[in-house]
Formats: structure tokens, sequence, C-alpha cells
């Protein structure tokens, strides 16, 4: 036997492959440390769009309702009844069969839920969680006169609120794992009161 065909037949010594996966060792872990850091910011990412097309999806749903009403007044004011004034929303108008109905949006929790309300005795309401996640500690309607001034919807009453805002603003915010996403958007409303501000 030669000594190349004796060498190749020896086999591979213990100390060999424990030099092996030493050396893969070194080699995987910083990969898997690059792999696990791209993963996390790949899901950061991620909710961060997730967040913004909710906050999107609300205000599209708020414009579209805020266009095409007026501030509902009621016994309680035109904005409903919450904990807070600020935190109710309601507006009244006609529905595609030209029956009367009002919008309400409201806070439950950290869900922003509109309420669709149809009918006299027969209330019919359509609840919808529009935005999850929503920091509730924002104010998220603000009312305005014609000249941009901010009417307070508790010192203002019901009838000169609704008679004198010509325009909504509304603020919103999310809070996720790492941080809070807000946006603010202006709405007209859709149809004035019939009272002279």
């Amino acid at each position: 036997m030669s000594a190349g065909t004796a060498s190749c037949q020896r086999g591979t010594s213990l100390t060999e492959v424990m030099t092996v996966v030493a050396i893969s060792a070194l080699l995987v872990v910083p990969l898997l440390t690059i792999l696990r850091s791209s993963l996390a910011v790949d899901a950061d990412q991620t909710e961060r769009i997730d967040q913004l097309a909710d906050l999107d999806r609300a205000f599209d749903q708020l414009g579209v309702d805020i266009r095409r009403s007026r501030l509902a007044v009621t016994g309680n004011g035109p904005v409903g009844s919450g904990s807070s004034s600020d935190e109710v929303l309601m507006l009244e108008r006609l529905d595609s069969t030209g029956a009367a109905e009002v919008v309400r949006w409201r806070f439950d929790a950290d869900h922003l839920v509109r309420f669709r309300i149809r009918g006299g005795a027969g209330l019919e309401r359509d609840r919808a969680d529009v935005l999850v996640d929503a920091d509730e500690t924002v104010v998220p309607f603000r009312f305005l006169d014609e000249t941009g001034a901010v009417l307070d919807s508790r010192a203002v009453s019901a009838e000169r609120l609704a008679a004198c805002t010509t325009a909504i603003e509304v603020e919103l915010a999310v809070v996720g794992h790492d941080r809070r996403r807000g946006e603010t958007a202006l709405f007209a409303l859709g149809h004035r009161s019939d009272t002279p501000c």
C-alpha cells in the first residue's frame, strides 16, 4: 500500500470534527443574529403598515359620514352622551332610501366604534369596530366654525354648536408594541343646521 492510500482510509479524528463544528458555529451564529434582527425589523414594518392602513380606513369612513351629514342635536347635545363629550360624534343624514338615520361614533375601550341607527321606535343598530388599538386619550373630534375657530362642545349649547360648526377636525392615533402613530384630518360638514348661527 502506498502512503496516499493509507491516509485516505484513515478516517476523521474527533479533533477534526470538533474543529469543523467550532468554525461552523462561528459562521452560523452571526448569520442567525442578522436573520433575527431582519425578522424583527420586518415585523415592525408590517405592524406599522397595518396600523397606517387601519387609520386610513377609519378616516375614509369618517370622511364619508361627515361629508354626507350634519351634527345631530339630541337631549345630550350634538355629540351624544359618552363619558366625555369629545369621545362621541353623532351625525344625522338620509340613507339611500331617503329614511333618516343617525351615525354615532364613540370609543369602546381601545376600539373606535361606529353605530348606524335607523328608524324611530324600532332602532336598528349596526355596530362596526372601525379602529382597534386606538389611543382613547386623544380628543378625536374638534368642531370648527366658518372662521376656523374651535368651538368648545362643553361650553357651547348643543343648538349653537350644530348651527355654527362648518367642519370637524379628526385626530386619531393607534398604539402599537413600541410606538404611537397618529394622524389628523379636516372634513367639511355636508349639511348645515337649519338654525342660524
